[in-house]
């Protein structure tokens, strides 16, 4: 039995010591590294470029103010102004309008009267709110409607009035004006007398005897500031200077002073109307002119012409390059496209209605167009937005070089806080025509003359 346990005991030991030693092996072996399941690098999803959200226009249509005298005294001119801006507006359209914005033309009528030109122009800014307004035709009304407009800070083009005082010392803040100005007219017409007339007429500077009437608005006023001006250029001499009113009736007195003191040339700014009395009542009275020299507006106009029948021929006018008078190799590509665009627009559509082109036409295109093609465009894109000012800060960066418009002179305004701050500083380019047999041909200077100058007039 003592034996057993003796056994027994051995064996436990032995079992103990054994376990013992595999346990120290155990804790003695290296644990082994474990080999890394590498993961893998998933594929990027590429990141699909997002579709730009497109730019949402500021207004869904450009509404545009036409303000013209469709009724009164200047109806029929102002009618043809507004044919045409509606003109520009369609070819504009037509070409996608604004930077994809369509255009509006919101008609209104000065009825040929400054105030209700002038109020106008308040209701257009105020009640129809819109963007920019066109106008005026006569030069009385155009000093209304820019005081208007600047008042109310709404954006105005003025597309033909000639008075210097529109835009000169005057601050504009709010107003531009394409066509030239009355100092413009009055100093070309002189220059033509000065470099061609006078000594075709055989005499010199100290002996030529000079006359300037006009009508006694802002108009006929200013271009014979230029006169004055040319007359001293070219150290000329003015025999008789005097005005008259343009709603005049009866102006035999004022041809009696003109048949006494014997003008050799005559300069004359008229409007339609007046310019046909005086021719009229001049041929009644005997008062024979060697040469007559009309300044733009009424002495331009066909229906002058159509009315005064022969004794319009020979008579010059000063007037811009008309666009069917100006020859194609004058013109830059863009502005031959809008030449026979304005042509066959108003063939097509106005003619049958009010007949020929006039003359004036081709401004309020340049007017209408600059503002749709160039300043509404650049007023967007780099302003982001047609309020006044950035219309007015658009316009300062105007800048069309000469042959890019259908009457060949570009556009370029002096800026705010220039003392002529509006004028286009451009618009130089004025020709002399002459009539006969009811047309006018450019005949001065002879870059763009199609036929020679006729020196004198035949008698009336």
């Amino acid at each position: 039995m003592e034996k057993m346990k003796r056994e027994f005991l051995a064996i436990a030991i032995v079992v103990v010591i054994i376990v013992a030693a595999a346990a120290v092996y155990v804790v003695t072996l290296p644990t082994p590294t474990p080999t890394s399941t590498p993961t893998p690098t998933p594929t990027p999803t590429p990141t699909p470029t997002p579709t730009p959200t497109p730019v949402k226009p500021p207004v869904s249509e450009i509404k545009v103010g036409l303000l013209f005298p469709l009724t009164g005294a200047m109806a029929p001119f102002g009618a043809r102004c507004n044919e045409t801006a509606l003109l520009a507006i369609e070819a504009v359209n037509a070409r996608g309008g604004v930077r994809g914005i369509p255009v509006v033309a919101v008609v209104a009528d000065s009825q040929s009267k400054a105030d209700v030109g002038a109020a106008e122009v308040e209701r257009l800014a105020t009640v129809e709110k819109v963007h920019a307004i066109i106008g005026s035709y006569a030069g009385f009304i155009a000093m209304a409607n820019t005081a208007a407009a600047e008042k109310n800070k709404i954006f105005f083009m003025e597309a033909i009035a000639a008075p210097n005082a529109l835009t000169y010392n005057r601050g504009l803040k709010y107003c531009v004006r394409v066509a030239a100005w009355g100092m413009d007219y009055g100093i070309k017409a002189v220059e033509f007398a000065a470099t061609y007339v006078i000594p075709k007429l055989g005499l010199t500077p100290e002996k030529a005897r000079l006359a300037v009437i006009n009508e006694d608005g802002p108009f006929g006023t200013s271009c014979t500031e230029g006169v004055r001006e040319g007359v001293k250029k070219y150290g000329l001499q003015l025999v008789f200077d005097q005005a008259y009113s343009a709603s005049a009736t009866d102006l035999s007195s004022l041809i009696l002073k003109l048949k006494e003191a014997k003008p050799d040339i005559l300069f004359a700014t008229s409007y339609a109307l007046d310019a046909q009395l005086f021719v009229r009542q001049s041929a009644e009275l005997g008062f024979q002119i060697p040469v007559l020299i009309g300044i733009t507006a009424g002495y331009g106009l066909p229906s002058t012409a159509q009315a005064l029948g022969k004794l319009m021929d020979g008579v010059f006018v000063v007037d811009p390059l008309l666009p069917w008078l100006v020859k194609d190799e004058f013109l830059s590509p863009s502005a031959r496209d809008q030449k026979y665009a304005l042509m066959g627009l108003w063939d097509s559509k106005v003619r049958p209605k009010l007949g020929d082109m006039q003359g004036w036409e081709g401004t309020v295109w340049i007017t209408t167009w600059t503002l749709l093609t160039d300043i509404m465009p650049r007023a967007l894109e780099k302003y982001g937005s047609l309020d006044s000012e950035s219309l007015r800060k658009a316009a300062d960066e105007t800048d069309i070089p000469d042959g890019d418009t259908v009457q060949v002179y570009g556009v370029k305004f002096a800026p705010v806080g220039d003392i002529n701050a509006g004028q286009n500083i451009r618009a130089k380019i004025q020709v002399i025509y002459q009539w006969w047999g009811g047309k006018r041909t450019v005949v001065w200077p002879s870059k763009y003359a199609l036929e020679e100058p006729v020196v004198p007039k035949p008698a009336w």
